[in-house]
């Protein structure tokens, strides 16, 4: 007989105004009205992935669309950091060549707009929809370019980009996304203290 290790039960100890917040969030996309909510957490372990793998599952117990991202460098690939996002949307549809372009994954070369607004168009077909990218201070700056423009270009739809940001430092090409000043959308922060 195998011996099973038993799932290990994740706690989440003095987040109940945290989750409170995620729980309206996800709840704001039946009313077909998204967002921009933003966990930032002033060092690491200070729970925010955790507080990102419960909103996913909060998303789909309540029956919405949800893909999880996460970075892991910002020197991964561009557009590494939207990757599972894309393969969920894609997953019952035929391929789109102009998406796939953003991973070499077709011969074709597309201007990366063109790309973007297919990205746009595929996302909203899947509505209400939950996106969720972790780490999103070690995003590349092909992710970061894309996420601005689909908040920028769904800020009237029922998508909800929640954003794990590890670090109470922004610099740069973040700090867009972060103040809503390249997004036209103020997001709603969530900081995470001890």
């Amino acid at each position: 007989l195998d011996a099973q290790e038993p799932q290990k039960k994740m706690r989440l100890v003095g987040r109940t105004w945290e989750l409170s917040q995620i729980r309206e969030g996800i709840a704001q996309l039946a009313a077909q009205t998204g967002g921009v909510l933003i966990l930032k957490s002033t060092a690491n372990g200070m729970g925010t992935t955790s507080l990102l793998i419960e909103a996913e599952k909060q998303a789909e117990q309540a029956g919405v669309n949800c893909s999880f991202c996460t970075n892991q460098s910002p020197n991964q690939p561009a557009f590494n950091g939207i990757k599972n996002l894309l393969e969920d949307l894609l997953e019952d549809k035929a391929a789109n060549d102009a998406l796939l372009s953003f991973f070499g994954e077709t011969e074709n070369q597309f201007e990366k707009w063109t790309a973007f607004s297919a990205f746009r168009d595929l996302l909203v077909t899947a509505t209400p929809h939950l996106v969720i990218i972790d780490n999103l201070a070690q995003s590349d700056q092909g992710t970061i370019e894309i996420l601005e423009y689909l908040i920028r270009n769904l800020a009237d739809k029922p998508v909800l980009f929640i954003l794990g940001l590890h670090s109470v430092t922004v610099e740069g090409t973040l700090e867009g996304i972060t103040t809503g000043s390249t997004t036209d959308v103020t997001p709603t922060e969530i900081p995470l203290g001890p």
